[in-house]
């Protein structure tokens, strides 16, 4: 008896052939449980599920999305996708794979180093640095139940440590590739690791820790928005609270962020100034306005001064930790009120003000930047609105504002600083180079610089991408350890100058951030990369933020060492410190009885730091020796030298040990008569 089969029999055969022969051709998935097939199937096992019918028992036809009629043909192809032919419903049915298409992280740990931002799963680039003495670095990524791992091209199995990667100096790229159990979907995750040289607390071409002004490190939209910035154009710390300020230029505002261990990621301002809310953002001549903010500085006692440049002058703001949104300035120089505006080359006008510093002495130095000089302001907080300027640098005289490239003499100064030994550093923008004023506050109007950087001598002019030379660098910041940094826009890189002060004209930089080494220039929006950045500031910790202006960003970067030297606590016994101890005070005194003739100290250091207790070293927590205490005074210096192996501070206890108490016993005397 012959079979016969109809047109759509005939249909649904081939279909099923052609889907067999394409299954045949497709890589096999392998299956989870690894062995010969004796060892995954038996005789009689159960089934693990059904299609088409909702339990085991069931067996009832139907034309629905989970039904079936009389299936004649099942293939698994190579994504372990199934496909059936519903014979009598005229139909070919698809199911998804069973197996996961997860191909996320769920944890990723290094052996040294941190990652920023902390690990997520959503995330897929991240930063870390480490000292030099780390030469390579092991990771162990936890991935989901079938998921397959590669690090840098070598599996890994989830939830063990990688094999030693070795690092290089400067940025090294680690690509993790996360193939989920499908064996289709995959996701990248990559991680730069910047090593530092020796003895350096950062690393070239190091990955930024932190970004305001945008929600990650890509992105780079301009927004007049409370956590939103438009070409920021320099960064300030409070030395005292550890609140950041950033001038968002082009936004006419100045914004107010907590202090940077708050701080995440394209975290909102807490205030504002220069506008009245966070969605404003014209410009004004008034108290409370401003247009074009650039550079700013904040002194000791808190003042934020900031450089309100297409209005000709500079704001000064008392107490600005605390200053409600659109608050009023409480001084101004450069104009004789908060109204006018005018640009002049006199001895209390301005043109164009941009970086700002201030020195212990109270002197506020001002780069005024069309008039290519440099003024001082002795006793600034205290002068009258409009206040004549005490000194010029740049210029022989209150009324030249000619430029040029000389010993002295300046072509548009865009950035200041002040070290702790009086020395002012001046980012001569046009001139390409940076200006060392050694005992600034002393010179004579018009006086030569006594070195430079960035050029080979005082007459030369080159914008260039090398080790020594630079192109229109704005701004520049000094930390307590005289570690100079430049931020050369044109190069979109931050430079830094380790011991800056004792350096030779036109010397080698140190490191650089925003590029991998000293002849690249490219711009990037990325977490090791910086588009024209206009301004560098280092905070109180060492940590140094840029305004990353092109990137409409601020970016913080740690070091790796700290440069905490404070002594947390200090443990006395049986001694009464007076005053009670605080981390702050360093000098106090106690008095003992002629029995206490020794004394044991327990001092506790940040992470990192020493500390050693009359030249004797004691480590942070444990209690030193006996200090043997003589009758009378006795002096004990307790020096804690930071993390960074350069920062100290220095303790003394005044301790007075009684003398013997003398007792004079009077007898009684007998006369007899």
């Amino acid at each position: 008896m012959s079979i016969r089969f109809d047109r759509r029999q005939r249909l649904f055969a081939a279909l099923l052939f052609i889907l067999s022969l394409s299954v045949a051709l497709l890589p096999r998935v392998p299956m989870a449980q690894a062995g010969p097939p004796s060892s995954i199937f038996s005789n009689g096992m159960n089934a693990n599920l059904v299609l088409g019918q909702s339990d085991f028992t069931s067996s009832a036809s139907a034309t629905t999305q989970t039904g079936m009629q009389n299936p004649s043909g099942v293939a698994v192809d190579g994504n372990s996708r199934v496909w059936v032919t519903d014979h009598n419903n005229n139909r070919v049915l698809f199911f998804g794979s069973f197996a996961s298409t997860d191909a996320s992280l769920t944890n990723l740990a290094l052996s040294s180093g941190t990652l920023s931002p902390v690990f997520a799963s959503a995330a897929t680039s991240y930063g870390a640095t480490v000292a030099n003495s780390i030469s390579s670095l092991m990771l162990t990524p936890t991935v989901a139940t079938g998921a397959t791992i590669t690090i840098n091209g070598v599996s890994v199995a989830s939830g063990s440590t990688s094999s030693a990667i070795p690092l290089a100096l400067g940025p090294n790229t680690i690509t993790i590739v996360v193939t989920a159990a499908d064996g289709v979907t995959t996701k990248t995750y990559t991680i730069i690791v910047a090593r530092a040289d020796a003895g350096q607390s950062f690393a070239i071409g190091q990955p930024a820790n932190l970004v305001l002004g945008q929600p990650d490190f890509t992105s780079n939209a301009t927004a007049a928005t409370q956590s939103g910035m438009r070409s920021p154009y320099n960064i300030t710390v409070d030395p005292t609270t550890g609140k950041v300020f950033v001038s968002d230029r082009q936004n006419n505002r100045v914004l107010r962020f907590a202090s940077r261990s708050a701080l995440t990621n394209g975290a909102a301002a807490e205030a504002v100034l220069g506008q009245l809310n966070f969605t404003s953002n014209s410009a004004a001549t008034t108290q409370s306005g401003m247009s074009s903010p650039s550079k700013m500085t904040i002194d000791s006692a808190g003042r934020l001064w900031v450089s309100d440049s297409k209005n000709n002058r500079v704001l000064r703001f008392d107490s600005a930790v605390s200053k409600a949104n659109g608050a009023n300035a409480d001084g101004v120089l450069g104009q004789s009120n908060f109204t006018s505006n005018a640009n002049v080359t006199t001895q209390s006008g301005l043109d164009s003000p941009y970086g700002l510093a201030v020195d212990s002495a109270g002197h506020l130095w001002v780069a005024d930047l069309s008039n290519s000089r440099v003024l001082r302001f002795d006793n600034a907080a205290s002068k009258a609105n409009g206040a004549n300027a005490d000194s010029v640098l740049g210029q022989a005289d209150f009324t030249s504002n000619g430029s040029a490239a000389a010993q002295n003499r300046m072509e548009f100064p865009d950035g200041v600083a002040v070290d702790s030994a009086g020395r002012l550093w001046v980012a001569d923008y046009s001139n390409s180079r940076v200006l060392r004023f050694d005992n600034a506050a002393s010179k004579a109007n018009g006086a030569n610089a006594d070195g430079v950087l960035g050029e080979p001598n005082f007459t030369s002019i080159a914008f260039v991408s090398t080790q020594s030379g630079m192109s229109s660098p704005l701004g520049v910041a000094v930390s307590s350890d005289g570690r100079l940094w430049v931020a050369d826009s044109g190069n979109s890189r931050v430079l830094w100058f380790n011991n800056a002060a004792s350096k030779a004209n036109g010397a080698n930089a140190d490191g650089v951030l925003g590029q991998g080494n000293f002849t690249s220039s490219a711009s990037a929006t990325t977490q090791t990369g910086m588009q024209n950045p206009n301004g560098v500031t280092v905070d109180s910790i060492g940590g140094v933020w840029v305004a990353d202006s092109n990137n409409s960003r601020a970016l913080f970067f740690g070091s790796l060492f700290s440069n905490d030297a404070t002594m947390s606590s200090l443990g006395t016994g049986a001694v009464t410190l007076s005053p009670a101890f605080a981390p702050t005070t360093t000098s106090y005194t106690a008095t003992v009885g002629n029995s206490v003739s020794s004394v044991s100290l327990t001092p506790t250091v940040a992470a990192g730091a020493t500390v050693t207790i009359n030249g004797v070293t004691v480590p942070s927590g444990s209690a030193s020796g006996a200090i043997p205490l003589t009758v009378g005074v006795n002096i004990i210096t307790i020096v804690v030298t930071a993390e960074d192996g350069i920062t100290t501070k220095t303790y003394t206890i005044t301790i007075t040990r009684a003398a013997v108490t003398q007792y004079i016993m009077i007898l009684p005397i007998i006369v007899k008569s």
